[in-house]
């Protein structure tokens, strides 16, 4: 029933008088534009903040939207044709069941902007590595000398960029499963699903609706399309009728940018420059100091015990592991097969408790009140050729805004020993 609305919305879209975004984030901000200076159609915000910021008040003025803050009201979401729901609404909201009832279709951004696209679109999604494969891709495309747009997750709204977009460009995505659970008719020429291990668990209702919202990306593709994954995935995607490129199991970010490049036609010299010369984003297993013969690595970006995991495999030598934050409902037991080269575990954040309860009893761990206390505790203990790893396998909002900033202070300790 969500999809024949959609259809019907989509098909029909120049009898839309007003579309309605719930949430006013970033995402949020991208479709409003489009829908109102591309398409000039009335703008409907529902949010459930108690204010706006100073800039976003400015925004929804230049835009004219009608505001309600504090909540979604029933006979407010009726006036909308359409809603755009932010990723960050989660799918059994109150505000989505309303929409249910009233019988008014959803869309997320991706979906809404994908409407309007000229351009063909490279998707990539995955549990881990996303960032670091579009933006390898986009290194790429400039090493090719290629126009394109790196957008979604990694770079700016992809809605606001519509205007700019010309039927010549690419647009390289990187899509969330929050952004994917939200699509109905989203068709990328090139799909790429890199891994899948349990996450966001405390969004997803399971983790069989966590991989279907992920598979999404491949669901309606045609013949002509590219669908690239790995053979641990193989049994779990039926009916794919895409061109499908399966590799193989521990295959890496640049494996798929290989095979992207190829599927586009650039020189092996290309592809090969741009594997060859692409520099590590910062928080991804990022090197950050040797202080008397001790490594320190910050590993930031690792918000799931998956990709933990996946560094302590790439890392050489023994590791002294600094872990913990806020828990996403995950299971930490999968780090006890890869715990033999740990000298020892602290355990930080709100998820300490739970992570220590996982682990082996093989491991030695303790408890620090602090990244910073963690950071020195580790330097301490660390003899020379070994590693210190921030690694936290959990959120960064306990503490924290965001991962970068919890990267970043780690970085700020390291070079004050």
């Amino acid at each position: 029933m969500e999809k024949k609305l959609v259809l019907q919305v989509r098909d029909n879209f120049e009898r839309v008088r007003i579309v309605g975004v719930l949430g006013w984030g970033l995402s949020a901000q991208g479709a409003a534009y489009l829908a109102r200076k591309k398409l000039n159609k009335k703008i409907m915000i529902s949010t459930t903040q108690e204010e706006l910021s100073t800039s976003e008040e400015k925004l929804a003025r230049s835009l004219e939207a009608e505001v309600e803050l504090g909540g979604h009201r029933v006979d407010f979401l009726k006036k909308a044709d359409i809603w755009i729901v932010s990723p960050g609404v989660k799918p059994h909201s109150e505000a989505l069941e309303i929409l249910r009832k009233i019988k008014i279709p959803w869309v997320g951004e991706i979906e809404f902007a994908s409407w309007f696209c000229p351009a063909p679109i490279i998707a990539v999604t995955g549990t881990n590595g996303k960032t670091t494969t579009v933006a390898k891709i986009s290194h790429m495309f400039n090493i090719a000398g290629r126009k394109h747009f790196l957008l979604g997750n990694m770079g700016s709204s992809f809605a606001k960029a519509i205007a700019d977009i010309s039927p010549s460009d690419w647009v390289v995505l990187e899509v969330s499963s929050f952004q994917l659970n939200y699509t109905f008719t989203f068709k990328p020429f090139i799909a790429c699903l890199l891994n899948f291990s349990p996450n966001h668990l405390d969004w997803h209702s399971s983790i069989e609706d966590y991989f279907f919202a992920k598979s999404k990306i491949f669901i309606n593709q045609s013949e002509s399309d590219y669908a690239l994954f790995s053979s641990p995935l193989a049994d779990k995607l039926e009916d794919i009728y895409s061109r499908c490129h399966i590799l193989e199991e521990g295959s890496d970010t640049s494996d798929f940018v290989r095979i992207v490049g190829e599927a586009l036609g650039f020189s092996s010299s290309v592809i090969q420059k741009a594997i060859s010369t692409f520099k590590n984003l910062p928080h991804r297993l990022e090197f950050v100091r040797n202080v008397k013969g001790v490594n320190f690595i910050n590993d930031s970006k690792s918000t799931t015990p998956a990709s933990t995991v996946w560094a302590l495999q790439k890392i050489e030598g023994r590791v002294i592991l600094i872990a913990g934050g806020q828990d996403k409902g995950l299971d930490y037991s999968c780090l006890n097969p890869y715990l033999k080269k740990v000298k020892k575990v602290f355990l930080i954040g709100s998820a300490r408790q739970k992570i220590a309860g996982s682990l082996s009893e093989t491991v030695d761990w303790e408890y620090r009140d602090s990244l910073e206390e963690a950071v020195d505790s580790a330097y301490k203990i660390a003899g020379r050729g070994e590693n210190v790893l921030l690694s936290p396998m959990c959120a960064s909002f306990d503490s924290f805004s965001n991962f970068e900033e919890r990267g970043n202070v780690f970085k700020r300790k390291v070079y004050q020993l």
